[in-house]
């Protein structure tokens, strides 16, 4: 179907939006925050330096929706996987696969996840917090029925197996940002998978 008239600038911006948040992506993974500008990043997408400023207030409303939208979606696969009716194994698995396959088709989005948000006063708002602790609490209850169903030992708090949990995945993650571990061999990549499941899944299996 066509579009509308009325819809043609609309998507336009939109477009125009997208295009400016993956050149903050880029340049951002590359300089770091701090030690980029609104024209570095202009430049990257090949707009105009006030354009930027059309559609994003500052550098940290750039930040602000990168992190929104990458963990939103994130936080979607984590409730789909926390209503189906997999055991806890097949859950765990589908959690440590979806988050470190996202480096491999995201790795600037990614880096700047681990590198500018989760390590910086940026995540200590209060909003940001609230949108970690939301995905936590629903981890919190795939673990829980978890132990409710036998399939979980019952002598670990749930909420400290949940930080385990991400802090692990987290270390996997910060390895391939830094290049420590070794991303680019998919039998080297599938091993840092596979390990991290089954360290998880041992710990925590009843």
């Amino acid at each position: 179907m066509a579009r509308s008239a009325a819809d043609g600038p609309r998507a336009g911006g939109e477009d125009k939006r997208r295009l400016i948040l993956r050149a903050a992506v880029k340049v951002f993974a590359e300089r770091g925050y701090h030690g980029c500008r609104i024209a570095d990043i202009a430049r990257e997408a090949g707009v105009a330096y006030g354009l930027v400023y059309h559609y994003f207030e500052n550098k940290e409303a750039l930040l602000t929706s990168i992190f929104e939208e990458s963990w939103t979606l994130f936080t979607h696969v984590v409730k789909s996987v926390a209503e189906s009716d997999a055991p806890i194994a097949t859950k765990l698995q589908q959690i440590v696969d979806v988050a470190l396959d996202a480096y491999r088709a995201h790795p600037h989005v990614v880096q700047v996840m681990v590198l500018e948000i989760a390590r910086s006063p940026f995540f200590l708002e209060r909003q940001r917090i609230d949108a970690f602790q939301a995905t936590f609490d629903v981890t919190t209850q795939i673990i829980a029925r978890g132990q409710e169903a036998g399939e979980v030992r019952t002598d670990i708090d749930p909420t400290h197996a949940v930080y385990l949990v991400f802090g692990c995945i987290e270390m996997i993650l910060t390895g391939f940002v830094l290049g420590t571990l070794d991303v680019e061999d998919d039998e080297a990549f599938a091993s840092a998978k596979g390990d991290a499941y089954r360290v998880l899944l041992a710990g925590l299996s009843a």
